[in-house]
């Protein structure tokens, strides 16, 4: 055997040992083809089965939780921030859990109701509407079927019947004179004695003032002191200081207005302090990026758990007391921040920049 058939044995060995990954142009023309597939447009038109809204719930009673019944009511877990309003819904990533998303709906504290009321539509023989809505009935109409029912009985006289008058008009004469109208002979025909309203006790002056605006605020006398108070604090509390403290216990919103140095940040101390206790969140709010830094300086020495958020520095962006800026709460709450469901009480310093254009939350 010669030295080039050995070569050419030890080349087809390895062509058969070790075949090449790719085919042939050979095969590629006779392997290689495009199926003819026939489309189907009818499968565009198909819709998918649709999320059901709505869940079933047992109604319990008693302490062995005995089912007497069951009820239908909105299931909102189906519902992301960026398709609902509810407070319910899905929570987003915890990426969004501050900033969220530009395409994200605001909350909406009140669930929507679907619940209609059932009203019954009264429908005539000619398909039409004839009772007005409120009314009980509609008009009564006696539509007679033939000539025969209003042909006059035997028994029906001329008495019977009401004649029609009619308005003549005739001119008058020039040189006639009017009827003397006598104003007694009208103030007579009216019932003045079974509608005692209408008889003025006195004569009425035209009033050109305007109406009253309405209150929504209660000023509270900060004079009034309160005996039974005592808190743990190194002072003893100002008058305005306690009231606006047993108002925050009672849950309403305080507007605390004093002078420099009186005392104001107490209050929101104690609000803080409120929130920590019932595990919920407190918003403190300053138009100034300063002031806000100094504010989370000085409740780093109250409170543990304190976080701020700017637009240059966020630190501990899932504390229990944040501290940030109007445009931050503001952006917050176009946008349907999850963190918003937490908050019991929002804090608002240096409130008389609400009208500054530059540095306010009302831009």
């Amino acid at each position: 055997m010669t030295v080039d058939k050995c070569l050419q044995l030890e080349d087809d060995y390895q062509g058969l040992l070790h075949p090449s990954p790719d085919l042939s142009s050979i095969l590629i023309d006779k392997l290689q083809q495009r199926p003819e597939i026939q489309p189907n447009y009818a499968s565009l038109f198909q819709l998918g089965p649709s999320l059901s809204r709505s869940r079933l719930r047992f109604i319990r009673e008693g302490l062995d939780g005995t089912i007497r019944g069951y009820e239908q009511y909105t299931y909102g877990g189906l519902l992301g921030p960026k398709s609902s309003l509810i407070s319910q819904r899905t929570s987003a990533m915890d990426t969004t859990l501050i900033s969220s998303s530009s395409y994200s709906f605001p909350l909406d504290r009140q669930e929507p109701s679907f619940a209609q009321p059932h009203t019954r539509v009264h429908i005539s023989n000619d398909s039409l509407l004839d009772v007005a809505p409120g009314l009980s009935r509609g008009l009564r109409i006696d539509v007679k079927d033939s000539a025969e029912d209003l042909e006059v009985g035997p028994d029906s006289t001329v008495e019977e019947s009401t004649p029609i008058r009619r308005f003549i008009y005739q001119k008058k004469n020039k040189h006639a004179q009017a009827a003397p109208s006598s104003s007694e002979n009208i103030d007579e025909l009216l019932p003045v004695e079974v509608f005692p309203l209408l008889i003025p006790e006195k004569t009425l002056k035209p009033s050109h003032s305007r109406a009253k605006s309405r209150k929504y605020a209660h000023e509270i006398d900060t004079n009034l002191e309160i005996t039974n108070f005592s808190e743990l604090y190194p002072f003893e509390l100002d008058n305005f200081q306690k009231e606006a403290i047993y108002l925050l216990e009672r849950g309403d919103s305080v507007f605390v207005a004093a002078h420099t140095s009186a005392g104001k940040t107490v209050v929101a101390e104690y609000a803080i302090a409120l929130a920590v206790k019932h595990l919920t969140r407190a918003i403190y709010t300053s138009p100034i990026k300063a002031l806000s830094n100094q504010k989370f300086r000085d409740f780093k020495e109250t409170f543990d758990d304190v976080g701020i958020l700017t637009g240059d520095v966020q630190i501990n962006q899932e504390a229990s007391c944040l501290i940030m800026t109007t445009e931050i709460l503001r952006s917050m709450l176009y946008r349907g921040s999850d963190l918003i469901r937490d908050v019991e009480y929002v804090i608002f310093d240096e409130v008389h920049y609400v009208n500054d254009q530059e540095v306010s939350l009302s831009r």
